[in-house]
């Protein structure tokens, strides 16, 4: 998605003001859109300091938005992430995942991410992530699919 400077913006401006509820629709869009000035945005909403209690999603979406931008901070969430059936993704998936759990949706993203599809379980990701060149990360942007 391409945005213009203003509008990237107001985004993030609304969403750094956004309750625990909406602030996921901003890091969607800024996510879809890949511009480095959402990456204070991105990562408010991972170190989740605001008393706000931001949910699996909103995280994912943030996470995603990093990593896309070749932060590390970003995969390491999603890998931290990749064994957790109880949270759950909503408003944009990743194509072709069974479920919206935050632990299919996760390998779903690294899979995009990294290039690599022969990953599945969280160590796996964990020992890749140990020794894949992150200079050269992310391969591939994450498509983000409507419901």
């Amino acid at each position: 998605v391409c945005l213009g400077p203003e509008v990237v913006t107001e985004l993030v401006e609304r969403g750094k003001k956004a309750d625990r509820f909406r602030v996921d629709h901003y890091a969607i869009a800024l996510a879809r859109a890949r511009v480095p000035e959402a990456k204070d945005f991105f990562q408010m909403i991972l170190r989740d300091d605001t008393g706000n209690l931001y949910m699996a999603s909103a995280k994912f979406h943030a996470a995603v938005g990093l990593a896309q931008l070749g932060d590390p901070i970003g995969f390491e969430w999603i890998i931290a992430n990749s064994s957790d059936s109880l949270g759950t993704v909503s408003g944009a998936w990743p194509p072709r995942v069974s479920d919206f759990n935050l632990n299919t949706c996760s390998v779903a993203a690294l899979c995009q991410l990294s290039g690599v599809s022969n990953l599945s379980t969280k160590q796996q990701w964990q020992t890749w992530w140990k020794t894949v060149d992150k200079k050269q990360l992310p391969k591939n942007h994450v498509t983000l699919l409507d419901p």
